[in-house]
């Protein structure tokens, strides 16, 4: 459960199709959405070689300057 108690888990976690309409229903019900896709662990799938160390507290600004194709790949799927 989230902190506002509403369930994150359960078919809307599995399904993106539900996931998808119950963002569009909160966003139509003027709700706040906070969404994290994850990008982190989606770079990370994309590339042959792991984050090094030091770059994992600021994987985002290391993506950026040493693998902008991971970084737009990720963003097109």
């Amino acid at each position: 459960m989230s902190r506002s108690g509403a369930q994150i888990a359960g078919p809307v976690a599995h399904d993106p199709t539900l996931a998808y309409a119950r963002v569009e229903g909160l966003l139509a019900a003027r709700r706040c959405v906070i969404l994290d896709g994850g990008v982190a662990t989606e770079i990370e799938r994309v590339r042959e070689e792991k984050l090094p160390a030091a770059a994992k507290q600021l994987w985002g600004t290391w993506a950026l300057y040493q693998a902008p194709q991971d970084v737009l790949e990720v963003h097109r799927r």
